[in-house]
């Protein structure tokens, strides 16, 4: 919990928080000539501290969690009253949303952008949240207990929540950066991927990473009607997470959906 003095509160978010696994999305020309591929590229916390450049001696009150601890840290100090002004910096356009649908009701057409929020604009005004949306943090000056921002503001705080979450790894092979090459983790991620599914050039997908989310996903594309190819560089699906048992559950009932699982196998 994030003890908050009379003044100002800040809730941070460096712009590259997630819910679970971080997941990305590439192309593999060796199985497909057009089309769209995914990659889960797995968890990576570490990377997202890459956004300060420096910290300096001093105390800072922290809390980690994402988007969600963010947002609702931060409202409920708001809410509370404590006569804190709360802050909230986040580096995507949207406000703070639920991510766990993206790869299911979201991508099924099932839920819309607004009803993923975990809080509307509303909500965020009347509690006096000021949010700072498209904007990231470069620096924490623990001494000074300042948050320098990439747009040249700098904030001043009495606590300050670290709500930091995983970075995509993007796919370090040739060909990455080609089009129709995906990374999902975020609203606008799987905005990009709908709309190339949507304008009827991809009939074919590869998936590259076994994990819940690109389950999820391959489970979702096979619905809109892609054939979908799942590739896991470990033996068996879930394998860092789930016994054999379960992970011989999961192949069973994504092979019997159509989805194409080759385990053992690496995008080079």
């Amino acid at each position: 919990d994030v003890g908050v003095d009379l003044g100002v509160e800040v809730a941070l978010d460096l712009g590259e928080a997630a819910v679970g696994e971080a997941e990305a999305v590439g192309e593999d020309a060796g199985l497909l000539e057009e089309g769209l591929a995914l990659a889960d590229i797995g968890r990576a916390g570490g990377e997202a501290l890459e956004g300060v450049e420096e910290v300096v001696d001093g105390r800072v009150e922290a809390a980690g969690g994402g988007a969600v601890d963010g947002a609702g840290g931060g409202y409920a100090q708001a809410e509370a009253g404590l006569g804190a002004q709360v802050h909230l910096v986040c580096a995507e356009p949207a406000l703070p949303y639920q991510r766990p649908p993206l790869s299911k009701a979201y991508l099924a057409g099932q839920m819309s952008p607004e009803q993923m929020l975990i809080r509307n604009a509303a909500a965020y005004e009347k509690a006096d949240v000021k949010q700072r949306l498209c904007v990231r943090a470069l620096r924490i000056d623990r001494q000074r207990q300042q948050v320098h921002l990439n747009n040249g503001e700098i904030l001043d705080y009495s606590a300050l929540a670290l709500t930091l979450g995983a970075r995509v790894r993007e796919l370090p092979v040739p060909g990455a950066d080609l089009p129709g090459v995906f990374y999902l983790r975020t609203l606008a991620d799987l905005d990009r991927i709908k709309a190339h599914v949507a304008a009827g050039g991809c009939q074919r997908a590869v998936m590259v990473g076994g994990g819940y989310i690109g389950l999820e996903t391959a489970a979702g594309l096979r619905r809109l009607g892609l054939s979908v190819t799942l590739l896991e560089a470990m033996p068996r699906l879930l394998q860092r997470v789930t016994s054999d048992e379960v992970s011989a559950f999961y192949q069973r009932v994504h092979t019997e959906e159509g989805v194409d699982i080759r385990c053992s196998k690496s995008v080079q």
